[in-house]
């Protein structure tokens, strides 16, 4: 995170790819100054991984966005036992 950054926003999003387009959506579209925040989406490889992706790929333009890949079918075990 650079001196600028404010802040961060974590956004787990397993199976969750219609919510995270309606987030990202509203995220981009926000009264704030991008460059003072990032968003971190954090997908498990669930079985709509590949749309999880494709969000993040529609929105890496307009936002400060970092997309982490934990692999196939671990899910919240990584997370909590790394």
């Amino acid at each position: 995170m650079n001196n600028k950054m404010k802040f961060s926003i974590v956004i787990p999003a397993y199976e969750r790819h219609e919510v995270l387009d309606a987030n990202l959506w509203r995220m981009a579209h926000a009264d704030f100054p991008r460059n003072e925040y990032e968003v971190i989406v954090c997908d498990a490889w669930s079985a709509h991984g590949d749309e999880i992706y494709k969000v993040c790929e529609k929105y890496k333009d307009s936002l400060n966005l970092i997309y982490i890949d934990l692999g196939r079918d671990k899910g919240w075990l990584i997370l909590l036992h790394p």
